[in-house]
């Protein structure tokens, strides 16, 4: 049933949701009474129209999926209610069955309140149950760099073979994350400089290689004419997948616990830090804000705890021992 007319000034043309001519004479005397109620709309309909809202916006895939399975999720949970029917208590009930990480938690609630928000909208909904879940606290999680013996370790197991040897050389001297490396074209590589363009920061900036690195990338057996370390032809997702894959056992071989490729990036960061690189320019180099560089990256720096010990040393007397000093002589 559809409703269609003038209402205080307002022409109204729209679906009601509904194929009973009952209910929708109800909706019509609820707007008449200025008394209007969201349409009754099923929670897999809803879905639907934002996933679909969300390819509009050119989402990537990834995030859609991620939005997909959350939805899907949901839906098993309130047995595809109606979404005026899902409040606060059900979408807490939801939350509680997860048992994610707090990072993890605190990006599915995000997801949840945007789809709360995409629906009321759309008028489907008067308020967004998910604003009131709590946001778990995240402990800023430090990731190691490597140290200068594992990525010797590691660069001599890759030049085993000349792809996994170009791949560790670019990620340890550009600090791009995987997924970028993996689709790196080579029309991004001019004069021995690379190309960075990160949709985080918008910033472009070019980033001079080493010429061993150049080399190795140059002699990269790849058949794609417009890609280092992938065809182009199958989905982003499944070849960065293989080469994760391939690293670990690259690292595994290496005899590399913990070892991952963003270690690379963290490796990186903390060298230009070591040589005084200001936040500013090493989140540039990264595409990140100064913020995420200082919170992620500047709390692991060896070489400025070093210094640091160094320092609390020099105020000891020379002639006094730590053990000396503690004993009270």
């Amino acid at each position: 049933m559809w409703i269609e007319g003038v209402h205080d000034s307002v022409y109204r043309r729209h679906s009601l949701k509904t194929a009973s001519w009952d209910a929708a004479e109800e909706m019509k005397r609820e707007l008449e009474r200025g008394e209007e109620k969201a349409p009754p709309v099923a929670l897999s309909e809803a879905t639907a129209a934002f996933l679909e809202h969300l390819r509009h916006k050119r989402v990537s895939p990834a995030t859609i999926r991620k939005f997909e399975i959350l939805l899907d999720m949901l839906g098993a949970f309130t047995s595809n209610a109606q979404l005026r029917a899902i409040d606060t208590p059900i979408v807490e009930r939801f939350r509680n069955t997860w048992t994610w990480s707090a990072l993890t938690t605190a990006k599915y609630i995000e997801r949840l309140r945007r789809f709360w928000k995409f629906a009321m909208k759309q008028k489907w909904v008067s308020e967004n149950p998910a604003l009131d879940l709590e946001m778990p606290k995240i402990l800023p999680r430090q990731v190691a760099p490597f140290e200068p013996d594992e990525v010797e370790k590691i660069e001599a197991e890759a030049k085993k073979n000349p792809r996994y040897h170009a791949m560790v050389l670019l990620l340890r001297h550009s600090g791009l994350r995987i997924a970028d490396a993996v689709m790196l074209q080579r029309r991004r590589l001019k004069q021995g400089r690379l190309f960075l363009y990160t949709a985080k920061t918008g910033a472009p900036v070019w980033l001079p290689l080493p010429e061993h690195v150049i080399e190795a990338l140059a002699n990269c057996p790849n058949g794609s004419h417009e890609f280092f370390f992938c065809t182009g032809e199958g989905k982003r997702a499944t070849a960065v997948t293989n080469w994760r894959d391939d690293l670990a056992r690259l690292f595994r071989r290496a005899g590399i616990v913990h070892a991952h490729p963003h270690r690379f990036r963290h490796t990186l960061a903390a060298s230009l830090l070591e040589q005084g690189v200001p936040l500013s320019e090493v989140a540039m180099v990264l595409g990140n804000s100064a913020k995420v560089v200082e919170k992620h990256y500047a709390g692991w720096n060896l070489a400025r705890q070093k210094r640091l010990e160094q320092l609390i040393r020099m105020t000891w007397d020379e002639n006094e021992t730590p053990a000396a000093r503690h004993s009270g002589r």
